[in-house]
Protein backbone atom coordinates (compact mmCIF):
# COMPACT_ATOMS: atom_id res chain seq x y z
CA UNK A 1 0.00 0.00 0.00
CA UNK A 2 1.38 3.10 -1.11
CA UNK A 3 1.08 7.11 0.74
CA UNK A 4 0.70 9.39 -0.72
CA UNK A 5 3.45 11.92 -2.47
CA UNK A 6 4.92 14.08 0.88
CA UNK A 7 6.82 17.31 0.34
CA UNK A 8 10.10 16.73 2.17
CA UNK A 9 12.54 19.99 2.69
CA UNK A 10 15.93 19.11 0.65
CA UNK A 11 18.76 21.74 0.86
CA UNK A 12 17.67 22.42 -2.78
CA UNK A 13 14.47 23.22 -1.82
CA UNK A 14 10.84 21.17 -1.88
CA UNK A 15 11.35 17.80 -3.34
CA UNK A 16 8.44 15.45 -3.81
CA UNK A 17 9.04 12.43 -2.07
CA UNK A 18 7.35 8.94 -2.37
CA UNK A 19 7.53 6.96 0.78
CA UNK A 20 5.77 3.49 1.15
CA UNK A 21 4.19 2.25 4.79
CA UNK A 22 7.31 0.79 6.16
CA UNK A 23 8.94 3.74 6.07
CA UNK A 24 6.06 5.77 7.68
CA UNK A 25 6.66 2.95 10.59
CA UNK A 26 10.38 3.35 10.70
CA UNK A 27 10.06 7.82 11.08
CA UNK A 28 6.99 7.12 13.65
CA UNK A 29 9.38 4.61 15.59
CA UNK A 30 12.24 7.20 15.14
CA UNK A 31 9.75 10.27 16.62
CA UNK A 32 8.27 7.79 19.19
CA UNK A 33 11.42 6.91 20.86
CA UNK A 34 12.36 10.72 20.76
CA UNK A 35 9.33 12.04 22.15
CA UNK A 36 9.95 9.58 25.54
CA UNK A 37 12.71 11.43 25.82
CA UNK A 38 11.20 14.12 26.32
CA UNK A 39 9.28 12.73 29.41
CA UNK A 40 9.59 13.68 33.30
CA UNK A 41 8.24 10.86 34.07
CA UNK A 42 10.02 7.47 34.55
CA UNK A 43 6.81 5.70 33.99
CA UNK A 44 5.42 7.36 31.48
CA UNK A 45 8.94 7.23 29.42
CA UNK A 46 8.45 3.94 29.88
CA UNK A 47 5.52 3.25 28.47
CA UNK A 48 6.17 5.84 25.65
CA UNK A 49 9.76 4.16 24.93
CA UNK A 50 7.62 0.54 24.39
CA UNK A 51 5.40 1.55 22.04
CA UNK A 52 8.73 2.83 20.07
CA UNK A 53 9.96 -0.43 20.41
CA UNK A 54 6.86 -2.26 19.49
CA UNK A 55 6.78 -0.12 16.21
CA UNK A 56 10.02 -0.73 15.47
CA UNK A 57 9.39 -4.16 15.48
CA UNK A 58 6.59 -3.75 12.99
CA UNK A 59 9.16 -2.34 11.03
CA UNK A 60 11.36 -4.37 11.23
CA UNK A 61 8.81 -7.46 10.59
CA UNK A 62 7.28 -5.12 7.23
CA UNK A 63 10.63 -5.07 5.70
CA UNK A 64 12.30 -7.89 4.27
CA UNK A 65 16.13 -8.19 5.02
CA UNK A 66 18.36 -10.01 2.54
CA UNK A 67 20.47 -12.91 3.83
CA UNK A 68 23.94 -12.24 5.26
CA UNK A 69 25.43 -15.66 4.28
CA UNK A 70 23.98 -18.08 1.90
CA UNK A 71 25.46 -21.02 2.62
CA UNK A 72 25.81 -22.79 6.02
CA UNK A 73 29.44 -23.28 7.17
CA UNK A 74 29.95 -25.82 9.52
CA UNK A 75 30.93 -25.08 13.30
CA UNK A 76 34.83 -25.00 14.28
CA UNK A 77 35.49 -28.26 16.14
CA UNK A 78 36.87 -26.06 18.87
CA UNK A 79 32.96 -25.22 20.06
CA UNK A 80 31.53 -28.87 19.80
Amino acid sequence: MQIPEVFAIMSSGLEVVDMDTSEWLGYAASLTILVSFLMRSLKRLRIVNTCGAAIFAAYGISRPAPTISRKKRPLPSRWL
